[in-house]
């Protein structure tokens, strides 16, 4: 395996890591909005984002929160809110356009 390929594959991790932190982050900032005294320890709120399916020691409506909050964050980065992002006939979705979610 080249330098580059090495390089390429690290960055990537890192990256990867970089982003589940931020992630991470912004939910548990949100959610302490939120819950305020309720708010469950870090480690258990990252453990429950890393699995969602598995065993957690989360109540049901703090799990309800991270994940709000987690979509939110996957909203807040999608490429269809940028708005630097031109958006033409095929790529608007608003229910104006008659696009999904227009009921028409």
């Amino acid at each position: 395996m080249d330098a580059f390929h090495m390089d390429e594959k690290f960055l990537y991790r890192l990256l990867r890591i970089k982003c589940d932190r931020g992630t991470g982050d912004y939910v548990l900032q949100e959610m302490e909005e939120v819950l305020g005294e309720c708010q469950p320890d870090a480690e258990q709120v990252r453990a429950y984002l890393q699995a969602p399916g598995k065993p957690t020691t989360l109540n049901i409506p703090q799990q309800i929160v991270a994940m709000d909050k987690l979509l939110e964050c996957a909203e807040w980065v999608s490429p269809l809110h940028r708005p630097s992002l031109p958006r033409g006939p095929e790529r608007d979705i608003s229910p104006s356009s008659g696009g999904p979610g227009s009921g028409g």
